[in-house]
């Protein structure tokens, strides 16, 4: 689904200064709001906001499960099962 909306956005899509849908009038309000010049700001600053700590720990939780089971599942899955796991288990049905 994504690539057939690549295939289609792509011959779509232009620079507003260029594209032929966007008209004067368009194009001075895109032109209006001129880009915010980009601040630099020290790691010692950015550790001092809580949300900067709560989205480190919420990554360092989430990511640690998430490439747990992207590098084990596969492994897992490769390998042949047999029965005697099954018998072995405590709540089997």
């Amino acid at each position: 689904m994504g690539l057939v909306l690549a295939l289609v956005w792509f011959p779509l899509f232009r620079r507003p200064e260029v594209h032929p849908w966007v008209s004067a009038e368009e194009l001075a309000l895109i032109q209006s709001d001129p880009p915010e010049a980009p601040v630099k700001l020290p790691w010692r600053k950015i550790v001092q906001y809580r949300q900067t700590w709560v989205f480190a720990i919420g990554k360092l939780f989430t990511d640690s499960i998430w490439w747990f089971f992207l590098t084990w599942i596969p492994d897992f899955l490769s390998k042949p099962r047999t029965t005697w796991t099954l018998r072995a288990s405590p709540c089997r049905w």
